[in-house]
C-alpha cells in the first residue's frame, strides 16, 4: 500500500527535467502550470510505475532499466544506475532509503540508501516480474507473468513461491502483513489473508486487470481493459462494476482514502473520483500519450507517468491542466 503524503511543488523557475544522461533541461513558462497539472518529459523512455513516500521523495521506473528519483517533490528527477538494461515494471519503497524494484527475466533489486546504489536479489526465476509491494523493511511480495506470487520476510534475501492464479498477474497490494490482493489477465483477482501463504480466487468478469489500490482492509479498486473499474467494500470477497464513462484501457489507479482517487490509461486518459467511485470525472492533461501509473499524494495532489517519459503532476485535484 502506498504511503500517502503531501507533495511540494517549487516555484516556476526552479522546475527542470533530467534526461537519462543526467543533463538538465529547464522548462519554459509554457511548459508548466502551478495551478493545475504540470507536464515534464523526463526522456524517451516509457515509465511504467511511480511511487512517493513523503512530500519530497519519489521514484519512477521503466524500460531500458530506467530508475528516476526525485528529492524535491517531483520538480527535478535524476537517473539512478540500475545495472540492467531490461524493463523495470514496478517499484516499492517503505521510507526514503529502503526500496525494491522488479522487472523482466526475474530482475529484482534493492536499495538501503535511497537508490544511490542498487543491489541484485535472486527471485529464482527468469519469468517477468510484474509488481512488487512491501509493507515494511522485511515483508514484501512479488507477482509474475505466470500467476505466481513470492513472499519474503527478510527484505528479499530469500523468497517463498506459491501459485496465486492460473494466468498472468499485473498488480499486487497489501494493507498489512496478512491481507493482500493480486490482479491480472481474464479478470483474475486473488486474495490472501495469511500473508501470501495461500490465495483464494475471487475473479470477476473477463476483462484484463492491470492495477489495484486499497484504502484500507475493506475498501479497494481494480482497473482494466474496456474502461473497467471494479470496487469492493468487503475486503475483496465481492466486487461491483463502477461506471467509469470510458471504454479505453485503464492501466493505473491509486486512492488516498475511501473517497478520493485517480485512474489513468490510454491516450492521456485521467479519471478522478471524490465519492469512492460512485461517479468518475474525466480530466484532460492535454497529452495524447498513454499514462501507465498514478500515485495519489493527497486530495489535491498526484503524479502520473507514462509513454515517452511523461511525468505529470497536479496540486488542485486536476481541475486545471496545461501541457
Amino acid at each position: 500500500m502506498r504511503q500517502q503524503t503531501t507533495i511540494r511543488f517549487v516555484t516556476l523557475l526552479a522546475v527542470c527535467v533530467f534526461s537519462l544522461t543526467g543533463i538538465v533541461y529547464p522548462l519554459s513558462a509554457q511548459d508548466v502550470n502551478l495551478h493545475g497539472w504540470s507536464t515534464r518529459s523526463s526522456s524517451s523512455t516509457t515509465l511504467l510505475e511511480v511511487t512517493f513516500v513523503d512530500a519530497h521523495s519519489g521514484w519512477a521506473v521503466g524500460t531500458a532499466g530506467t530508475i528516476l528519483a526525485t528529492s524535491d517533490g517531483g520538480a527535478t528527477w535524476t537517473t539512478q544506475e540500475s545495472g540492467t538494461a531490461l524493463p523495470i515494471h514496478s517499484v516499492s519503497f517503505v521510507d526514503s532509503n529502503t526500496g525494491w524494484v522488479v522487472g523482466d527475466r526475474g530482475v529484482a533489486l534493492t536499495t538501503s540508501d535511497g537508490g544511490a546504489t542498487w543491489t541484485p536479489l535472486s527471485a529464482n526465476t527468469t519469468a517477468p516480474l510484474r509488481a512488487v509491494n512491501f509493507v515494511d523493511a522485511s515483508r514484501g511480495w512479488i507477482v509474475d507473468s505466470v500467476g505466481r506470487a513470492r513472499r519474503t520476510s527478510d527484505g528479499g534475501r530469500t523468497w517463498t513461491r506459491v501459485q496465486a492464479a492460473s494466468t498472468s498477474l499485473a498488480g499486487v497490494e497489501f494493507v498489512d502483513d496478512l491481507q493482500g490482493w493480486a490482479v491480472g489477465n481474464a479478470g483474475a483477482i486473488a486474495k490472501t489473508t495469511d500473508g501470501g501463504a495461500t490465495w483464494t480466487d475471487v475473479s470477476f468478469g473477463r476483462e484484463s486487470l492491470f492495477d489495484t489500490s486499497f484504502a484500507d482492509a475493506g475498501t479497494g479498486w481494480a482497473v482494466g481493459s474496456n474502461g473497467t473499474i471494479l470496487g469492493t467494500s468487503d475486503g475483496g470477497s465481492t466486487w461491483v462494476r463502477q461506471a467509469s464513462g470510458s471504454d479505453t484501457y485503464i492501466l493505473g489507479v491509486d486512492f488516498i482514502d475511501d473517497s478520493t482517487g485517480w485512474a489513468v490509461g490510454r491516450d492521456g486518459s485521467i479519471l478522478a473520483t471524490t465519492d469512492g467511485g460512485r461517479s468518475w470525472t474525466s480530466q484532460s492533461s492535454g497529452a495524447n500519450v498513454s499514462f501507465l501509473s498514478v500515485d495519489a499524494i493527497d486530495a489535491e495532489k498526484a503524479i502520473a507517468v507514462g509513454i515517452a517519459g511523461l511525468i505529470v503532476g497536479t496540486q488542485d485535484g486536476g481541475a486545471s491542466w496545461q501541457v
